[in-house]
């Protein structure tokens, strides 16, 4: 007996998948996440927010052992104790490096801080300082001044070459222009060489420096400093200079000695009164490009 094949529908999980024409777009299906399961999710991602938050403010890494480092000079010691209580309250997953520099920000020597934590109780600090660079003089009174004309009152002096002005200087930076620009020769030169300077003053040739057992430096304009500086190293290490005077780098191209033979004790005189007259002017520097006027010796 024969028997007959009836066709019955597959169940659904069960049918082959069907082949779209040619040419057609196909969507594939993506499981969506039941809601349980983004609940989950996010109470997971909240107790693991809330637990670094917990732990970065914790005592299981509060700030123990403070390294500082840049610090010299007389403050050292009360900047070093404003540093390390400030960063009691810190912990090394939770720096605050403003809460440092307010802590700071009455020593005018301090011209920034960093500082990273070392797990699990170390932070390092960073201090760089502002370096003097001249020594202000007005009214019987000195105050030291940075490179960047902030006045240093609380730092003494150390040998600093001198700048004077005629008036003492107000508020926490220096403003007179002349003096300022003074300031900005003495930063741009070697450290070495910057510090043979006695003082600067300004004369027939603009700004001229005095170097101590040694000739005046005449500058002229506070320009073409690094240019200048490497003259004046240049010329001062050349034996035949030897004895001179007055060295001028107004045009470092072309720096000149003068005054090399031995001067009068009648010339020298009259040299010394002239340098000091024109320190206490407040003429405007000469140009550059001018070596007008009578070599000014101090």
């Amino acid at each position: 007996m024969s028997g007959r094949t009836l066709p019955l529908p597959l169940p659904a999980r069960m049918r082959p998948p069907h082949t779209p024409a040619t040419g057609t777009r196909t969507r594939r299906w993506r499981p969506r996440p039941r809601p349980r399961v983004l609940v989950a999710l996010l109470l997971v991602a909240a107790t693991g927010a809330g637990g670094w938050w917990w732990l970065r403010d914790s005592s299981l890494v509060a700030v123990q052992d403070v390294s500082i480092t840049g610090l010299r000079g007389p403050q050292t010691a009360p900047i070093r104790d404003a540093l390390t209580a400030a960063a009691a309250d810190m912990t090394t997953l939770h720096v605050r490096e403003d809460a440092l520099r307010d802590a700071v920000r009455g020593f005018a020597v301090v011209a920034g801080v960093t500082a990273s934590g070392d797990a699990p109780h170390g932070l390092r600090i960073r201090v760089v300082e502002r370096v003097a660079v001249a020594a202000l003089q007005a009214g019987g009174r000195s105050v030291l001044v940075a490179r960047d004309g902030t006045l240093l009152r609380d730092v003494p002096a150390d040998g600093e070459a001198t700048v004077s002005l005629q008036d003492p200087p107000a508020g926490a930076r220096l403003n007179d222009p002349l003096a300022l620009a003074q300031v900005q020769i003495l930063a741009a030169g070697p450290t070495p060489l910057r510090a043979r300077v006695t003082r600067m003053f300004t004369g027939g040739r603009g700004l001229q420096a005095q170097l101590r057992d040694g000739p005046v430096v005449a500058f002229g304009g506070a320009t073409r400093l690094q240019a200048k500086w490497a003259a004046l190293t240049a010329v001062l290490g050349d034996p035949a200079s030897a004895g001179a005077t007055v060295i001028d780098v107004t045009v470092p191209e072309s720096p000149v000695a003068t005054g090399l033979e031995p001067l009068s004790p009648g010339a020298e005189s009259a040299d010394d009164g002239a340098a000091t007259g024109a320190a206490a002017s407040p003429a405007v520097p000469a140009p550059d490009s001018g070596r007008a006027g009578p070599p000014a010796t101090p």
